[in-house]
């Protein structure tokens, strides 16, 4: 699809021009087979022009997955929501852009409000989290309000399409650093692509094993290295055991919303390794190193682990303190 097309084709969705099965049959012919990076970053672009903007936030880090694999819906503990925690409470601004569950058990949107942070917040509120904390969350529907007129038929259709690869990239925020999860390799190359095509200044797509969209300490990973300035992307594998030295036999396995609370506060109290643990400090190291921090995994993968062994509960307190006030709650 030109980019043109995808463009003509968002439009008549959000505008709901044709009938809905007519609708349907053309959002499902946009396969991601048929679309190309600019055609996608053509449509990211049309989102954000529609979306609620956050002012003066686009140094930011976004760490975002596009979810969808099978693993995940098994049950997978929230780990992009955890690791852009730790993330900024190594002194990065993270601000992520997230929802309520949809392929998972337990969504972004619905870990954080169980743990205390209020995910309805605007533009401004976004931005004065994000300074204070180095936390800002926007919850996905306050700021792409059009794409609600379409929730239903997306839904109706029952499989992943391209708002599932456009709307991960379509943060209010523009941030220009992005830590991207994807579940599929052909995806992964798809969405590097389309993030070269935004203008990002550094960005990372991982692809885990079995339908994972996070570095795996169990199976190798494949990521892919974006970089804005010297407009390249270099492909690599990550082994666990050779890059971070540790090698775990099965991956994390969350629950619902109040069993990823528990787990959440154990990781965020410090601890003993334990897949959890350490799935979090490979993620915290790719951030690191996405954001500029640290030139390599392994030195990053030192730095991760001194703030797993810690913890961030302090971190943490003054977080939840600082959103619910500029909130009002």
């Amino acid at each position: 699809m030109k980019a043109t097309e995808v463009v003509q084709l968002l439009e008549d969705l959000l505008a709901g021009n044709g009938d809905q099965a007519e609708l349907g049959s053309r959002l499902l012919a946009a396969r991601k087979e048929e679309l190309d990076p600019e055609g996608l970053a053509a449509g990211v672009g049309f989102l954000r022009s529609r979306a609620v903007l956050v002012p003066g936030c686009s140094e930011s880090l976004d760490v975002v997955g596009t979810g969808g694999g099978e693993f995940r819906r098994k049950g997978t503990v929230n780990i992009s929501t955890l690791t852009a925690m730790f993330t900024a409470a190594s002194g990065v601004a993270v601000c992520k852009q997230g929802n309520r569950k949809a392929s998972s058990t337990s969504g972004s949107s619905d870990l954080l409000e169980a743990l205390g942070i209020p995910i309805g917040l605007g533009p401004d509120e976004v931005a004065a989290c994000l300074a204070q904390t180095n936390f800002g969350y926007c919850f996905a529907p306050r700021f792409h309000p059009g794409l609600g007129s379409v929730a239903p038929l997306r839904r109706s259709l029952g499989v992943a399409t391209m708002f599932n690869w456009m709307a991960p990239l379509a943060n209010p925020a523009s941030p220009r650093y992005v830590l991207l999860g994807v579940h599929d390799p052909q995806l992964a190359e798809l969405e590097a692509g389309t993030l070269l095509q935004l203008g990002v200044a550094r960005a990372t797509v991982v692809c885990g094993p079995n339908g994972l969209d996070e570095l795996s300490v169990v199976s190798p990973s494949t990521i892919y290295l974006v970089d804005g300035t010297a407009k390249t992307i270099e492909r690599r594998e990550i082994v666990p055991g050779d890059e971070f030295g540790v090698h775990f036999d099965a991956e994390p396995v969350g629950g619902d919303t109040d069993w990823n609370v528990k787990l959440a506060n154990e990781v965020i109290n410090g601890g003993a390794p334990s897949p959890l643990r350490e799935t979090i400090a490979a993620n915290v190291a790719l951030a690191l190193v996405t954001r500029g921090v640290h030139g390599d995994l392994r030195t990053a993968w030192q730095a991760a682990q001194a703030l797993l062994d810690k913890g961030i509960r302090d971190w943490f307190t003054t977080t939840v303190a600082a959103h619910q006030r500029i909130a009002g709650a």
